[in-house]
């Protein structure tokens, strides 16, 4: 099986393509940043350009696609709105009604920020309400994908961790880098997420393909934790000195009129088809490892 897997230089993407490699022919498409090695062929093509889509499709003729790509800095998306919707909402339909009209699989990426955070747990069967463009975004892709292609499969993910490029990758880079040299990084102690490993979410989304799963199917971790907390644990695995995980509350922010504040996912659905969240601190310490921080 060829597959196609978009944004594949980016954190998912990049444990996507490792972990996929060894069983299926993997097409890997990416913008500015090269992939990692092990994809059997790489391409560049800017999707914001949505008339390079369908030539790409029709030329590469994968048996599946599995779109990752998006722009997902949130802040961003709220001041260039149009232009993100051209990646992040625009780009999704062309190529899920592609897929449809090929009738191969249509695997889509979507984030827990489609929720409002005001009932927790979020299962697949819960009403979209985002806050932000982003999440506006991407619960807009949700419903244009499903209404062309009811057997299209979109994993909702929450606040991931991994690498790319050999190095942290998300949110864990900042973290990482800020208290490292010293200097105070702010974390809410009251938003909530179920953060979740790549390499787990990239597991998933396999399973989702071999088992030829279709509609919403959650992929969090096993724990919800505010981010004044995850960044605790961060410190402990990462020796870093915790007093500059400075605590601090998203309710008393401008933030909190566009930022959930608990929108911890319900994975259940996922883990009764075979998805394992894995234990939070043993996944951080795998990433150590894997790159070798001390």
């Amino acid at each position: 099986m060829r597959i196609l897997i978009t944004g594949a230089s980016g954190m998912l993407g990049t444990a996507l393509v490792e972990m996929a490699a060894d069983k299926y022919e993997i097409l890997a498409q990416f913008n500015k940043t090269e992939p990692i090695k092990g994809a059997v062929e790489y391409l560049q093509c800017d999707f914001n350009h949505a008339e390079f889509l369908l030539p790409m499709l029709n030329r590469l003729k994968p048996d599946a696609v599995i779109h990752l790509a998006a722009i997902t800095d949130t802040n961003f998306c709220e001041e260039n709105p149009d232009f993100t919707s051209k990646l992040n909402v625009t780009a999704v339909f062309i190529i899920a009604r592609w897929c449809a009209q090929q009738s191969i699989p249509f695997i889509f990426t979507s984030t827990d920020l489609v929720f409002d955070g005001k009932n927790p747990p979020y299962s697949e069967t819960c009403e979209q309400n985002p806050l932000m463009v982003y999440g506006e975004q991407k619960a807009m892709a949700e419903k244009k994908i499903l209404s062309i292609y009811p057997g299209a499969l979109i994993c909702r993910v929450p606040l991931m961790f991994g690498y790319k490029n050999g190095k942290p990758g998300g949110f864990l880079r900042g973290l990482i880098d800020t208290i490292g040299k010293k200097e105070y990084a702010s974390q809410f102690r009251d938003e909530y997420r179920t953060p979740v490993y790549t390499r787990r979410v990239a597991k998933g989304i396999l399973i989702g393909l071999k088992k030829k799963l279709k509609g919403y199917l959650h992929l969090g971790g096993s724990q919800r934790l505010s981010r004044y907390h995850l960044g605790l644990l961060v410190c402990e695995v990462f020796d870093l000195d915790s007093v500059y995980n400075k605590p601090s509350w998203l309710k008393d922010t401008e933030l909190a009129k566009k930022r959930p504040l608990d929108v911890s996912l319900d994975s259940g659905l996922a883990i009764e088809n075979g998805y394992d969240p894995g234990d939070l601190k043993a996944d951080f310490i795998d990433l150590r490892e894997r790159l070798r921080i001390n």
